[in-house]
């Protein structure tokens, strides 16, 4: 319901990223959405993303480095798919 968890019926396309409703909740967006994305390869993500600041310059630049590091070290197509998506919350959130 939350796009935290998503069923997993082979090659589908990732679902929406999760909405962004307060400010305060655009970290957990974000983590939720590299789960999603990433499942359990996630991991090292997913603690740069908790690790991150709040400020939306903060969580741009979380959100950057966790772009590189998926594209290097995980899949490139899964990296593009988290960045778009990750954006997408970021300005959202404003």
């Amino acid at each position: 319901r939350d796009g935290f968890v998503r069923s997993v019926d082979g090659g589908a396309a990732p679902a929406a990223p999760p909405p962004v409703s307060a400010p305060s909740t655009t970290k957990a967006a974000l983590i939720g959405l590299a789960e999603q994305i990433l499942g359990g390869q996630g991991e090292k993500v997913v603690k740069k993303l908790a690790d991150s600041g709040e400020s939306p310059a903060e969580l741009a630049a979380a959100v950057d480095g966790c772009h590189k590091l998926i594209r290097l070290a995980i899949d490139r197509d899964k990296a593009e798919t988290f960045h778009e998506q990750a954006k997408a919350i970021l300005a959202r959130a404003g």
